[in-house]
């Protein structure tokens, strides 16, 4: 598909509290061709906005660049196209489960939008988890929190692009985020207006978990502590990071840095059996170095003071 590739919700219905429910996307392989560039309308390879109880695992999402939106490859944006049982606007975006996928070329990597800004902010977006994922050359924003989303775990994933691992405004209540493996890029965990690291964990993300996490880059000073810092991304010892192997070598500095002194990161075996098969190469990590776009980072993500971007 051009514009999205998939989208559940997102179509005005006058059926009281309907939702889209109990749904499994599994072993896909979504994937936008490069000479669509500058063609074709583009919008995001994958998006929610409205829908509970869906599971989204081992499906390599492929190529997505800045163009009719900005970006975003994985989308979760609740729009309040339904309406409750007193006629009145109504959405929702609940219990997600994004496992075990490859995110591959995408300027960004994941939005998620918890009320609908352009309805009085109504509706609501809770209860994700984002467990064992690969994302490869997203160079800009990983994740992306706006309009106070709730409940987000995020858990052995691994992405060593050169972006933000989140963007946020307002709050995010109850987010946890460990046993990851994530570059700091410029900003690492950023607020609009508040800078990067401890402060936004403080006033963005209440109570929030930030631990056992391997964390590349500068920031370890205003980021928080229990966690593994390394300086370079050379540091971690990948087996083989350019051919797509993120395991790590017996002597990295991050083994046993995660809970219960196991690794951090995504699990190679467990993500490799989920997606066997699933894209026309031998190795998922073939179709990231024959094809990557080298899709440049939008200035955006070096101005702190321009506001973040909902998607429509």
């Amino acid at each position: 598909g051009a514009g999205y590739g998939i989208i559940i919700g997102g179509c005005p219905n006058g059926i009281p509290g309907i939702v889209p429910s109990d749904i499994t996307f599994t072993r896909n392989h979504v994937f936008k061709p490069l000479d669509w560039k500058d063609k074709w309308v583009v919008k995001n390879i994958f998006e929610v906005k409205l829908g509970r109880r869906i599971r989204i695992e081992g499906n390599v999402f492929e190529n997505n660049w800045v163009a009719n939106q900005s970006g975003f490859g994985i989308l979760f944006t609740v729009r309040t196209d339904g309406v409750d049982t007193q006629g009145k606007p109504f959405g929702v975006i609940e219990d997600i489960t994004f496992a075990n996928n490859m995110v591959i070329n995408s300027t960004h990597g994941i939005n998620i939008l918890g009320q609908d800004e352009a309805r009085q902010n109504i509706g609501q977006g809770k209860g994700f988890i984002f467990r064992n994922n690969l994302f490869v050359k997203v160079p800009g924003r990983l994740f992306q929190f706006l309009q106070n989303p709730k409940d987000i775990l995020i858990e052995k994933n691994t992405s060593v692009s050169s972006g933000a691992i989140i963007m946020s405004e307002n709050t995010t209540a109850g987010m946890v985020m460990r046993d990851n493996i994530f570059t700091l890029g410029d900003l690492g965990i950023f607020g609009s207006g508040l800078g990067s690291g401890n402060k936004v964990l403080q006033v963005n993300f209440p109570g929030s978990v930030v631990q056992f996490n391997g964390f590349i880059g500068e920031g370890e000073a205003w980021h928080p502590g229990g966690n593994t810092y390394l300086k370079k991304v050379e540091e971690a010892r990948f087996v083989d990071a350019a051919q797509g192997n993120y395991r790590l070598q017996p002597k990295s500095p991050l083994r046993g840095k995660g809970q219960k002194k196991k690794d951090p990161g995504v699990d190679m075996d467990a993500l490799e059996a989920a997606v066997k098969g699933v894209a026309p190469a031998a190795a998922p990590s073939k179709i990231a170095a024959e094809l990557y776009m080298n899709d440049p980072v939008p200035p955006i993500e070096k101005v702190s003071a321009r506001p973040l971007v909902a998607a429509r």
